[in-house]
């Protein structure tokens, strides 16, 4: 068996330590750049999110879309309806002549 003395033995746990050392500091390294890649991911998924500020602006006009074609809407039918009064009224004034020309023409 070799003897080695206390100096050797000591600097070869200091070079066996300073090894490990500088392997986990790699390790360490190569962690820290898979987090700052996350981090950098995240902060571009959140930069092309929508803000609540944006989302109520655009949320207002469709509302407001929505409240215009609502009102469209009601209006058409509203004429739909008056249209349909008047063809009915027509129709009745054209029953009312031929009923009266019916009866003197009858005679």
């Amino acid at each position: 068996m070799s003897e080695i003395t206390l100096k050797e033995y000591i600097n070869q746990r200091f070079d066996a330590l300073e090894k490990d050392m500088n392997k986990a500091s790699v390790q360490m390294d190569k962690r820290l750049e898979g987090m700052n890649e996350f981090r950098s991911a995240l902060k571009d998924q959140a930069g092309k999110f929508l803000t609540k500020d944006e989302f109520l602006i655009q949320h207002q006009r469709v509302v407001d879309d929505i409240r215009i074609l609502r009102e469209s809407k009601a209006n058409l039918e509203g004429k739909a309806s008056f249209t349909s009064v008047l063809f009915a009224y027509a129709i009745a004034l054209a029953s009312l002549v031929i009923a009266i020309l019916g009866i003197f023409l009858g005679r």
